[in-house]
């Protein structure tokens, strides 16, 4: 019934676990996930990693009961003075948990990110559903700074499209709740300094994940922002997404110009043959307002057509005087 041994040695960790619970000082949360976040010297370093995802593969076999105080955890993180009291501008690298390890400076906010990371990994949706609950109905009240917004993003950004391809309904209420955030902590402080990670971040969503479907939000959140600077890098989050491409043609004050565009589905269509481009299907013409130059009729030759000559004397490569 298991598809490899792995799989075999996860669920009887799990029948393990359900057996203790209930005993006295047996938390599952603290016994196997608090360590990773506290950065616990108890763990090999060697094996941290090992160690992380094996515990991601646990939670996420184990039912909602014993993952629920991850969520517990999370309200305290984004509360957590290293979070508060850090600057924006070393926020990003605060949050990257690879960067940290490899460099033996990992923190307890990275930490808690990766713990996250692994959990969410390994399991379903029903195990990122809690999060937006939680955004809705505590964290949109917790976060009031730029800090506290992009370790939101750090948390669900790499999962929006697995939502996606699962799930369409969570999908557009995942997406919502970033332009939620930006709202909010724009009410708080007067400016942003990581105004391109922001903005890269919700592109990505509208192109990648999202389009169109919120439109009239972003519209919304979009207009209102006091932050000048971040309001100008998301003002083509507005435009829509299925623009059909167009021509401009720019001639001079003596040239023809396009003054209109015709597009005819019928491949009989009674439109002029200047400048018309006919297809089995459909056909386009094009009316042009002539400037000062008339246009000829086919095959009318040409007025005030005047030809110069001239003959230059060059030596050849064998000496002798060349004509050209």
């Amino acid at each position: 019934e298991f598809a490899n041994p792995s799989v075999q040695l996860i669920n009887c960790l799990a029948i393990e676990v359900f057996f203790y619970t209930g005993q006295e000082n047996f938390n599952p949360w603290k016994l196997f996930a608090e360590p990773f976040i506290t950065a616990d010297a108890q763990i090999p370093r060697a094996n941290f990693l090992k160690y992380l995802n094996a515990m991601g593969l646990l939670f996420s076999a184990l039912p909602e009961f014993y993952w629920t105080q991850l969520f517990e955890r999370m309200n305290q993180i984004f509360e957590h003075p290293l979070l508060l009291r850090c600057s924006p501008t070393d926020i990003m690298d605060l949050l990257n948990f690879r960067e940290r390890f490899c460099t033996h400076t990992e923190n307890m906010v990275c930490c808690f990110v990766a713990v996250v990371h692994s959990i969410w990994l390994h399991g379903s949706i029903s195990h990122l559903q809690p999060f937006l609950v939680l955004i809705q109905t505590q964290l949109l009240q917790t976060i009031k700074n730029e800090n506290q917004l992009l370790l939101a993003f750090q948390l669900i950004g790499p999962f929006l499209q697995r939502i996606q391809t699962e799930s369409t309904k969570l999908l557009l209420e995942f997406v919502i709740v970033p332009y939620d955030l930006i709202a909010r902590v724009d009410t708080h402080q007067q400016s942003f300094v990581n105004v391109d990670t922001i903005a890269n971040f919700l592109y990505h969503i509208k192109y990648i994940v999202v389009g169109d479907a919120i439109r009239d939000r972003i519209e919304t959140v979009v207009s209102n922002l006091h932050c000048e600077k971040l309001r100008s890098r998301l003002h083509f989050l507005c435009a829509k997404t299925d623009v059909s491409s167009s021509m401009h043609v720019q001639g001079s004050a003596t040239g023809a110009t396009p003054m209109s565009t015709t597009v005819n589905d019928a491949p009989n269509s009674n439109a002029s043959s200047h400048g018309q481009r006919t297809a089995s299907t459909s056909s386009m013409s094009m009316q042009y307002t002539a400037g000062s130059v008339p246009l000829q009729p086919y095959g009318a030759s040409p007025q005030n057509f005047q030809l110069t000559t001239a003959m230059t004397t060059a030596m050849g490569s064998d000496g002798t005087p060349q004509q050209r």
